[in-house]
């Protein structure tokens, strides 16, 4: 989204969205379960036919580092989180 740009229409984005399931998965996936269930429901809207993530539900921008960490969050919530991953 945009900084100190009031003209700008804001909306909801991939990339926040996946880095804050990464950081709920590690830090306490039972405290944050109902918000990354939430998050992930929201990415899965996002999905492009390819797979990939668009950045936002008004971008056809199909979003490569987003697609990576929701990607890798995925992987933690399904396999765990293994402590020299987190970067």
């Amino acid at each position: 989204n945009w900084y100190n740009a009031p003209s700008r229409e804001l909306c909801k984005v991939c990339d926040a969205t996946a880095q804050a399931l990464r950081i709920w998965i590690a830090v306490d996936r039972d405290r944050f379960a109902e918000a990354i269930n939430k998050g992930f429901t929201f990415l899965l809207s996002l999905r492009s036919p390819d797979f990939g993530l668009y950045y936002c539900d008004r971008s056809l921008d199909v979003n490569s580092w987003a697609s990576i960490f929701a990607t890798q969050a995925m992987d933690w919530s399904l396999n765990g989180v293994q402590s020299d991953c987190i970067v």
